[in-house]
């Protein structure tokens, strides 16, 4: 029979080196932050200032050594042992006072990466000293000895004072930047702006000259647009600050630049981020704090196995460069903060891109090319709605269907949908997601509610909440009760910049006055809250006969799955005059639209806009907007897929630098009519999906109809000569 055994695995000193290396990551400044934060946490809410002195050694190895004082509380031999000779233990909160950091237990250990790092401390008259190697290995050079001037002066402290300083013997193959470059990075860190400001640090190169300078701090500043308290989904309430700075930052969003939002918890900073706003542009123009008390308590709460509240994994990262973004706090952070800031940065955004857009020679051609097309296009948008389709009528329910099958959500969003079944089930429900682009698309779903009978109709449901993650994508929440599935596809997708239309409050139709000619057909569109869905239109019609229009229609959600919708088609007859179209949901309301019959009515043409602008879409790079009277083309001169097409946008010359190249045109002539078409097919389906049921059908409408826009735009818009 074997015998077992047990044991332990043995942190080595290898081990030690490749942590504390990736840590510190030969960085002097990372360093520093370590041993500075690690003196205030010793002075707690006590005064007292920081030194940091850089000196020659005339060592060969170690050429330079980087000293940092203080005079706190010090400590004896026994204190030097526990604090700097053991790995991952907890900061004794009672001793250091209610405001400490040392939440991975080994930040001034890791020091010890750029070269042997020496402890010295005096605490109550007594001198001791504890030297640790690069390798992990320690040793306690002095204990509990009566202190003298000498070491009151190399230490910095005076006479009956307490105080460590620690000195660590920089290897040659490390850099060690001046004091110019250490007041300026120690300055901007992210995680010492507060320290700096509340506490002097001062720094002392011996190697050029004995001058002292003080650290002095960037400190946010500029117009608060957003100070309020923020509530989190399953932990406690953070407080968000956002400043719009009076100057725009340089660069992108780092440890050292003003711009970003700071995320901190009592003394400690942890990160500087925008979250996944980080790359847009506008984040150069806001910096801010999030105060999230918790964190220091989530992270305590892993390392006492509370799995609960800790979470699955650590949310303090070992390396020291911000929160996990893995861990559930995190992306519930992000999430909320992104709901509150987005706005903020899409106005900024429009602000930015007004009147940022094509100069006056490609204007003029826009508008020879839009009279040229005016015709085209109208007839394009007459020939669609020429046909009057029943439209869709009422349909036998399904066994198990989620209301709507289809939502878009912003990153970040919450939304509730809504599980409807005919019979009542048995058991609540599983809800799970299926993602084929990735775990992150959809940060939770979850079916705690029972199931209920509808008010109205034969049909029992539940609700089912929703939370986007932060990354773009498709998934799929899928519902099982015992026999039956349902599946609603959620779509998550970067942030539109253009505002999000209104939600219905009640029944809605539009237009509520219209004009057609005899014998053609016109659409009435009508919109509902979303929980309306499935339910039936009653049409009716008085006045001049109508030749058709559908007697009853059935509500639908909108293909972005923000309320219900449905068509009300209709043809006018010979007679001119008005008719009343009435619209009614029974037991909710009704509507009435006038439709006048006129010989002039559609005179004139359809009419639209071109815009060439210098802004980047984050998911497309042109936009069919407005309505069907007044369309707007849009076209993202910056997108990604037009490098090298456009040039680059001059705000001097109000235009783009090759915007007026054959080249340029010659790809504006084809997006501009890929666009027109693709708006006529889409709303082709809209009328008559029977007629486009598959890829190939569409796509062969949408190249006949490019077709006919691309000659016209070529000539329309070519170069003058």
């Amino acid at each position: 029979m074997t015998e077992t055994r047990t044991g332990r695995v043995e942190y080595g000193s290898r081990a030690f080196e490749q942590d504390a290396g990736h840590a510190i990551r030969g960085d002097v400044v990372r360093a520093l932050i370590e041993l500075i934060t690690n003196s205030d946490d010793a002075y707690g809410d006590s005064p007292g200032e920081i030194v940091i002195r850089l000196a020659p050694t005339g060592k060969a190895d170690y050429p330079v050594s980087v000293s940092v004082h203080d005079s706190a509380k010090g400590l004896d031999a026994q204190g030097l042992i526990a604090n700097f000779g053991v790995l991952g233990a907890e900061k004794d909160q009672s001793e250091a006072g209610a405001h400490v950091r040392g939440l991975l237990g080994r930040g001034a250990k890791d020091v010890a990466s750029l070269g042997p790092v020496m402890f010295e401390a005096v605490r109550d008259g007594f001198y001791s000293c504890f030297e640790l190697a690069q390798d992990g290995s320690w040793e306690l050079t002095a204990d509990t000895l009566a202190i003298d001037d000498d070491i009151c002066d190399e230490m910095r402290i005076e006479p009956g004072q307490n105080g460590l300083t620690a000195t660590v013997h920089v290897a040659k193959k490390f850099s060690v930047p001046n004091r110019a470059t250490l007041l300026t990075k120690l300055g901007t860190n992210a995680q010492l702006r507060d320290l700096a400001a509340r506490r002097p640090i001062m720094v002392q190169d011996a190697r050029t000259d004995l001058t002292t300078k003080r650290v002095e701090p960037q400190v946010a500043s500029g117009e608060v647009v957003i100070d309020k308290g923020i509530e989190l989904q399953g932990y406690s309430p953070v407080h968000l600050t956002v400043y719009r700075m009076p100057i725009k930052a340089n660069g992108t969003v780092t440890p050292y630049s003003l711009h970003g939002l700071l995320i901190k918890s009592d003394v400690s900073v942890f990160e500087n981020t925008w979250f996944g706003l980080d790359q847009r542009p506008e984040s150069a123009f806001f910096c801010g704090v999030i105060d999230a008390p918790q964190i220091s308590t989530i992270i305590r709460a892993y390392d006492a196995k509370d799995g609960d509240l800790g979470g699955p994994v650590r949310l303090l990262s070992r390396d020291r460069d911000g929160l996990v973004k893995e861990h559930p706090y995190r992306k519930e952070l992000a999430r909320a903060v992104m709901l509150e800031v987005q706005p903020l940065f899409d106005a900024l955004a429009k602000q930015m891109d007004a009147g940022r857009k094509q100069g006056a020679s490609l204007e003029k051609a826009f508008k020879v090319a839009r009279d040229a097309l005016r015709d085209q296009l109208t007839a394009m948008m007459s020939e669609i709605e020429d046909d009057t389709p029943g439209g869709i009528g009422p349909k036998a329910a399904e066994a198990l269907v989620i209301i709507p099958p289809v939502r878009i959500l912003q990153p970040g969003e919450s939304v509730v949908l809504t599980a409807r079944a005919v019979d009542e089930p048995s058991v609540q429900g599983a809800v799970t997601i299926e993602s084929p682009s990735g775990d992150d698309v959809l940060a939770a779903v979850e079916c705690e509610s029972d199931w209920v009978a509808h008010t109205r109709l034969p049909a029992f449901q539940t609700q089912i909440g929703v939370t986007a993650g932060l990354t773009t994508g498709s998934a799929d929440v899928k519902l099982e009760i015992p026999g039956h599935v349902a599946r609603a596809r959620i779509l998550v997708v970067a942030p539109e910049e253009v505002d999000a239309p209104s939600l219905p409050e009640g029944l809605e139709v539009l237009p509520l006055r219209a004009s057609v000619a005899p014998g053609r057909g016109k659409r009435l569109n009508v919109r509902a809250p979303i929980e309306y869905v499935g339910e039936e239109l009653i049409v009716g019609a008085s006045g001049v006969p109508l030749a058709d229009v559908n007697g009853a229609v059935a509500l639908a959600p909108e293909p972005g799955g923000r309320w219900a919708s449905a068509t009300v088609s209709l043809k006018a007859g010979s007679e001119k005059g008005e008719a009343k179209v009435r619209v009614e949901l029974p037991g909710v309301g009704d509507k009435t639209a006038t439709v006048v019959v006129d010989e002039a009515a559609g005179r004139g043409g359809m009419d639209f806009s071109i815009d060439l602008i210098a802004h980047k879409s984050p998911n497309r790079r042109v936009r069919v907007g407005g309505d069907a009277g007044m369309l707007e083309i849009t076209v993202y001169g910056l997108h990604p897929s037009f490098a090298g097409v456009f040039g680059k946008y001059s705000d001097v010359n109000a235009k783009f630098a090759d915007e007026d190249s054959p080249q340029a045109r010659a790809v504006l002539a084809e997006v501009v009519a890929l666009a027109l078409a693709t708006y006529g097919t889409e709303r082709e389906y809209e009328r008559r999906p029977e007629m486009l049921s598959d890829a190939t059908r569409v796509l062969l409408r949408t190249a006949e109809r490019a077709a006919l826009f691309q000659a016209t735009l070529h000539r329309a818009l070519a170069p003058a000569e």
